[in-house]
């Protein structure tokens, strides 16, 4: 643990790199039955160039800010402007609607006010038809991390969508704030064959999807007792290089293990996370962006920091290809349309910028 201070605040920074991730054994929560060995359970691959397969695992869909690897933390008595893409449809009769997460010591929901609706855009999202819908946050809520839900009527009926913890409400911003910064998580990995002691302790692949990831659980459990006002998680948390398919069983695993997670979490993509591989019909970017959103993003705390998350593997897909173990390309490299992207958001946060969290250096 480290500890150091920063332009008057305090930042609390636990620095755990996860590099062990496990043997695999088979089995799974669903019918496994008609399986090979290392899946989970039923799940469907997000591919993009074979017709015929269908992706109907998206998690980021109407929704796009926050997210729940891009939550926003605001102080009660604040507004929130929430983004949402309609794709294409016209929407009205907002209901905006926070809630407690799952596992909460006291069930609440709570319906927002809606101030204003207004036409936004994305810088990561194309569409013609995003939506920024400002809520007021009362000041009588719990503070507390929220699931957020929007429904909105079109003439195709009602739509509804949520995003698991994705708004933290505080009562104050700290001065002498803290957080977290977790890396190299690896679900999916092999590397604990090297040592059998580990095997148990990852759990790899048990049945019972509470004994599996426990060297993960158990990170989590010590940071909600911490009660970081935030985490940063940069990449590497899946493993992306094994077996065919496997970002199919890898991201299901990995979404569902960091909603354990108590506290808002910011996460950016590592190599291992984004690997084209099946002959570059799996695209590891894709499953990203279907999963958590933005593969680099910037947020504040409060009026006294802005972090910039940058994505360090920044490659055109034929530079991501792979066949399993063999990759064309691990090391490192950010793009001119990124790096346009950051320049342009730290001239305009100069004031309380914080440094560029990303998830490895260049190749």
């Amino acid at each position: 643990m480290k500890k150091r201070k920063n332009s008057g605040f305090f930042c609390l920074i636990l620095l755990l790199e996860i590099s062990i991730a496990s043997l695999a054994c088979g089995g799974g929560d669903d019918d496994s039955s008609n399986l090979p060995p290392n899946r989970i359970g039923k799940s469907i691959n997000y591919v993009s160039n074979m017709p015929g397969i269908k992706v109907d695992t998206k998690k980021v869909r109407e929704i796009i800010y926050p997210l729940f690897t891009v939550p926003a933390i605001i102080k009660k008595g604040e507004n929130l402007s929430v983004k949402v893409d309609t794709g294409g449809l016209v929407p009205s009769n907002w209901s905006v609607t926070l809630t407690s997460i799952d596992g909460s010591p006291v069930t609440f929901s709570r319906t927002l006010n809606v101030i204003g609706i207004s036409s936004g855009s994305s810088y990561w999202r194309t569409s013609s038809t995003i939506y920024e819908v400002l809520v007021d946050i009362p000041a009588d809520i719990l503070s507390a991390l929220y699931d957020i839900t929007v429904s909105y009527n079109t003439s195709s009926g009602m739509i509804s969508d949520t995003q698991p913890h994705s708004v933290c409400v505080v009562d104050e911003y700290n001065k002498d704030f803290s957080f977290v910064h977790l890396t190299d998580m690896h679900v999916g990995s092999p590397r604990n064959n090297l040592d059998s002691t580990e095997v148990n302790e990852a759990g790899f692949w048990s049945p019972d999807k509470f004994r599996r990831w426990l060297y993960i659980q158990k990170t989590i459990r010590e940071v909600n007792l911490l009660k970081p006002d935030f985490v940063v998680i940069t990449g590497d948390i899946v493993f992306g290089q094994l077996n065919p398919l496997e970002y199919v069983y890898e991201y299901e695993e990995i979404y569902r293990v960091l909603k354990e997670f108590k506290v808002p979490v910011y996460i950016v993509p590592g190599n291992h996370d984004c690997y084209a591989q099946d002959a570059m019909i799996t695209d590891g970017q894709l499953y990203w962006t279907n999963y958590f959103g933005p593969r680099y993003f910037s947020f504040n705390y409060g009026p006294y920091a802005h972090f910039t998350g940058a994505d360090s593997f920044d490659w055109d897909k034929s530079d991501r290809a792979g066949a399993e173990l063999l990759v064309k390309t691990w090391g490192g490299q950010i793009r001119e349309a990124q790096m346009s992207w950051i320049r342009s958001d730290l001239e305009t946060n100069s004031y309380n910028r914080m440094p560029v969290f990303t998830g490895m250096t260049n190749s």
